[in-house]
């Protein structure tokens, strides 16, 4: 078993892009988290790979999604910050890192395989899509949960392992009554602004 820091920096690298973002989200020095996602690739014979804006692994992967598994459970059932990402197109309002609880990525995707592809390998731990970009109802890994159904198109997306975890339903709960506050006029309290107007209502037509 490898420590949870080297996985952490070489899936972090995957997940936000670049060593700066991956060394500002998790307190290291930019020079440790290539040192450390170096590691982890000579552990499990991989090599990370850059197409693009997004790195991903080239090599068999068997070992390192056992071991993601592993970590990721560990993170679940303790009190270390899980992941979340998202769309680039969802509410402004449920981007606003202030949860201590969870770690906040760019928010700046727009590739729907890609992101499901984070969540389903472990490296993300629930993801904010558009109703839109879900998987199939029938897909055996991942499920979506609507936080405010018939009235926002936003979804909650996480491995269906975890669907009624404790601190995914906390999250979806807090997540679900920042939308309605937001939708209600009390503001967004976000840095960012999108084309979607915080008082628009949701067509389903």
């Amino acid at each position: 078993m490898i420590s949870l820091d080297y996985l952490s920096c070489l899936d972090g690298l995957i997940w936000l892009r670049t060593q700066e973002n991956v060394a500002r989200k998790m307190g290291l020095a930019q020079s440790s988290v290539s040192r450390n996602a170096r590691r982890c690739c000579r552990v499990f014979g991989v090599s990370l790979v850059k197409a693009g804006a997004e790195y991903h692994l080239s090599g068999d992967l068997t070992l390192i999604n056992m071991q993601r598994d592993v970590h990721q459970y560990h993170e679940w059932n303790t009190t270390k910050a899980l992941r979340i990402d998202g769309q680039c197109d969802v509410h402004p309002c449920l981007c606003r890192d202030d949860n201590a609880d969870w770690l906040y990525g760019n928010f700046d995707y727009d590739s729907p395989d890609h992101s499901l592809r984070l969540l389903r390998q472990g490296i993300v731990d629930v993801w904010i899509s558009q109703e839109t970009q879900i998987p199939p109802e029938h897909d055996s890994a991942l499920a979506s949960v609507a936080l405010l159904p018939h009235r926002r198109p936003e979804h909650l997306l996480v491995r269906r392992r975890y669907l009624d975890h404790p601190r995914f339903l906390q999250l979806r709960e807090t997540l679900s009554s920042v939308l309605d506050r937001a939708l209600r006029g009390a503001g967004t309290g976000c840095s960012r602004r999108l084309d979607t107007a915080a008082g628009e209502p949701y067509d389903q037509s």
